[in-house]
């Protein structure tokens, strides 16, 4: 008989939102446990980890329930790509996305 331990997985729903194509809104959800939130990103240039990006920063408390990175200085264009990764610190670990990106497609 194999007895498995149960480990729950934490799968974020991470959003990224441009604002009037001058600055950048990355938000997680609050998870019970959650105590940071860090960001990387580059417009239009690769990004690798640990790397940190052109655009980055940490996120050390949420406000209303929503943990959010927002960036006001970056300009971003229609069909600019942003490359981005996170880090999501709980409970004593740390959960590291993969490096995702997105293209900017709409006005």
């Amino acid at each position: 008989l194999l007895i498995f331990p149960f480990v729950a997985c934490y799968n974020p729903i991470f959003t990224i939102n441009v604002h009037k194509h001058k600055g950048i809104k990355a938000c997680v959800e609050d998870q019970n446990g959650m105590i940071g939130l860090d960001f990387h990103a580059n417009i239009n240039k690769e990004i690798f980890h640990p790397e940190d990006g052109e655009i980055s920063g940490t996120v050390t408390s949420p406000e209303e329930g929503i943990w959010c990175y927002f960036d006001h200085k970056s300009s971003i264009k229609l069909n600019d790509r942003i490359a981005y990764w996170y880090m999501i610190r709980k409970n004593g670990s740390a959960l590291i996305s993969s490096v995702k990106s997105k293209i900017i497609n709409r006005e």
